[in-house]
C-alpha cells in the first residue's frame, strides 16, 4: 500500500477526546459539560437540602467554564420581617408614639387640676417603661407642677390663717355692764338692763337683787343652755332671802351674760325681785336673811 501524499494532516485530537467534555461543536460554540450546564442555574427559593448542595466536580467544571452561581437564602431574616409587621403605617421607623396620658397630665397639671394630674402622670409613667412610649418628660413635668400647686395652696392658706383671712381682726372692746356689779341687797332701777341705779329701798324702785353667783367657766353654751342655769340657779336662792308674807305679791326676775360677755369671761347671774305691779316701796328681805 502505498502512503497517502498530498496535504491530508491528522486529527489535533483523537477520537475519544473530540467526544468529550472540551470537544468543539459543530456551529462554533465551546463545548460545555451537562454538569457545568446544570451547576450553571440557580436554584429556586425553597428547595431542597439534597438540591442545594452541588456536586464538587460539577462545580470545578463551571468555575472553568466561567459560570456565576447564584446562591439565594431559602429563609428571609424573620427579625427584620417581624420588625416591619410591627412598625406603624406613616410612623418613623425606630420612633415610638408620645404616651397620650402623659399629654393629658401635663395639660391638667397647667390647668391646676391637681388629682387628674398626678392620676394621669403615673398611669403614663407606668405605661412609658412597659411600652416604650415617648413622655417620660412630660409626665415628671405634670408632677413637679402638681406638686408646686399644692405648696403654693398650703402657703396661702397658712398666710390667711396667720393674717385672719387677709382681713384685719375686729376687736371687741367690751365694758361689762353695771349689772353685773350689783350686790345682794341692791335696790335699783335699771333702764334696759344695762343702765343701773342703786337706791336706798325706802325710796320706791323696780327691783332689789336678793342673791348673786357665778356658772362654771367654759366654751359659751348657747342662749337657751345659760337662761335655764340661771333661772334654776335664782329660784333655789328666793326662799331663803324674802319675807314669806310678801311673796305672792312678787315677782322674780334674773340678768345672765350674753355671748359676748361670757367670752369676755364674764359668767355672774344676777337674780332680781320686782313687785307684780306698780314699784316695791321698801326692802323685801326676810327677817332671817
Amino acid at each position: 500500500m502505498s502512503e497517502p501524499t498530498g496535504d491530508t494532516q491528522r486529527p489535533a485530537v483523537s477520537a475519544d477526546q473530540a467526544d468529550g467534555p472540551g470537544a468543539a461543536q459543530p456551529d462554533g460554540e465551546p463545548a460545555v459539560s451537562e454538569a457545568a450546564e446544570t451547576a450553571a442555574v440557580a436554584p429556586p427559593a425553597g428547595c431542597t437540602e439534597a438540591a442545594e448542595k452541588a456536586d464538587p466536580a460539577a462545580d470545578a467544571v463551571a468555575a472553568d467554564a466561567g459560570a456565576t452561581t447564584m446562591v439565594l437564602d431559602p429563609e428571609p431574616d424573620s427579625q427584620a420581617a417581624e420588625s416591619d409587621s410591627d412598625e406603624e403605617p406613616g410612623r418613623e421607623p425606630g420612633r415610638e408614639p408620645v404616651s397620650k396620658l402623659a399629654i393629658l397630665a401635663l395639660l391638667a397639671s397647667v390647668l391646676a387640676l391637681v388629682p387628674i394630674a398626678v392620676a394621669c402622670a403615673v398611669a403614663a409613667l407606668t405605661g412609658i417603661r412597659r411600652t416604650g412610649r415617648r413622655g417620660h418628660g412630660m409626665a415628671m413635668a405634670a408632677l413637679l407642677i402638681s406638686a408646686a400647686w399644692v405648696i403654693a395652696a398650703v402657703a396661702v392658706g397658712t398666710v390667711g390663717v396667720l393674717t385672719h383671712g387677709f382681713k384685719k381682726p375686729v376687736t371687741i372692746k367690751y365694758h361689762e355692764s353695771a349689772v353685773f356689779k350689783l350686790q345682794e341687797g341692791d335696790c335699783v332701777n335699771m333702764l334696759n338692763g344695762q343702765v343701773v341705779t342703786v337706791l336706798p329701798c325706802t325710796t320706791p324702785h323696780e327691783a332689789e337683787v336678793f342673791a348673786t353667783f357665778t356658772l362654771p367657766a367654759s366654751a359659751w353654751p348657747g342662749t337657751a343652755a345659760v337662761r335655764q342655769r340661771a333661772s334654776s340657779g335664782c329660784e333655789s336662792r328666793l326662799t331663803g332671802y324674802i319675807n314669806p308674807q310678801l311673796a305672792i305679791s312678787l315677782a322674780q326676775s334674773y340678768v345672765f351674760p350674753n355671748k359676748v360677755a361670757w367670752t369676755a369671761g364674764t359668767r355672774t347671774v344676777i337674780c332680781e325681785v320686782r313687785a307684780a305691779s306698780g314699784q316695791l316701796t321698801t326692802s323685801v328681805r326676810g327677817a332671817s336673811s
